[in-house]
C-alpha cells in the first residue's frame, strides 16, 4: 500500500517545494511597497536600492531627452521632494499638478529615484455629459 502511494507523496512534495520557491521569488522581486515621499525619506532602509512605489505631485519644469524623463515629485502634505529619472513613454495625462506613482529603486550615488514604471492618478470625479 505504501509503495503504491509513494509516487503520489513524492509528487506532492515536489509540487509544494516548487510552489514555495515561486511564491518566495515573487515576493522578493515582484512585490512593491507603496509610500508617499515623506515616508520614503523617513525610512533609510527604503533608500537601499529595494523596489518600491513612491507617490507625489508632478512639478512643472520636467525635461525630456530622447526617451529619458527628468522630473521632480513633491509630497502631497509636506515640502519633501524626490528627483526622478525615468526612461520610457509616459501616459498622455502626464502633466504638472497630477499625482504620479513611480515604481523603481533609489540610486544613492546619483541621488535620484530610477523609475521603471509610471502611473498617473485618474481624476476622482467624472462629470456626465449633459445634452
Amino acid at each position: 500500500m505504501i509503495r503504491k502511494n509513494r509516487k503520489f507523496i513524492i509528487g506532492g512534495l515536489i509540487a509544494v517545494v516548487a510552489i514555495t520557491v515561486l511564491v518566495v521569488g515573487y515576493l522578493r522581486t515582484g512585490a512593491y511597497s507603496y509610500y508617499n515621499i515623506s515616508e520614503f525619506w523617513a525610512e533609510e532602509d527604503l533608500q537601499s536600492g529595494q523596489s518600491v512605489s513612491v507617490s507625489g505631485i508632478l512639478q512643472s519644469g520636467y525635461e525630456k531627452h530622447g526617451l529619458t524623463w527628468y522630473f521632480t515629485l513633491t509630497d502631497v502634505d509636506t515640502p519633501d521632494t524626490l528627483e526622478v529619472l525615468y526612461s520610457g513613454s509616459v501616459p498622455e495625462t502626464f502633466q504638472a499638478g497630477q499625482q504620479i506613482t513611480v515604481e523603481g529603486r533609489y540610486d544613492a550615488e546619483t541621488q535620484t529615484f530610477r523609475g521603471t514604471s509610471i502611473m498617473v492618478r485618474c481624476a476622482s470625479k467624472y462629470e456626465p455629459v449633459t445634452t
